[in-house]
């Protein structure tokens, strides 16, 4: 499963783009949303593409926002992976930061990437087939 844009800040979180209303505590139902879809599908890997921060001076400590959003899959003991979008280091931590408390967090398959390459979490994963 791929899950991309969470936007996931210290708060609960702003409502937009939504038609919900009055809409509150958006990390509160984005996190609902994630779990459900999660349950619903059991998939065997998580794939999380970028701004799982929201950035935009929300995100003042990264760690919690990354532990926030990472729950969903480790609660359920599914493998996951991250890789990172714009608003990921936008709020002063720097990615090779956000890497190593990623590598910590339980089920993960989060790389750093190779050194030859510019950037980090630049990286591959080979993803199989469980039938032989």
């Amino acid at each position: 499963m791929q899950i991309a844009d969470l936007h996931f800040s210290v708060s609960p979180g702003k409502c937009r783009d939504t038609l919900i209303t009055p809409c509150s505590h958006s990390d509160n139902m984005t996190s609902t949303l994630l779990a459900q879809v999660l349950d619903a599908e059991r998939p065997d890997f998580v794939v999380f593409t970028g701004d799982q921060l929201n950035g935009q001076g929300t995100t003042w400590d990264a760690k919690s926002v990354l532990a926030k959003f990472a729950r969903a899959v480790t609660d359920r003991q599914i493998p996951w992976a991250a890789v990172f979008g714009n608003h990921d280091d936008e709020d002063g931590t720097t990615r090779q930061d956000q890497i190593k408390f990623l590598q910590a967090l339980p089920y993960n398959l989060v790389q750093a990437g190779p050194p030859d390459i510019h950037g980090v979490g630049n990286y591959v994963l080979k993803v199989r087939s469980a039938d032989p």
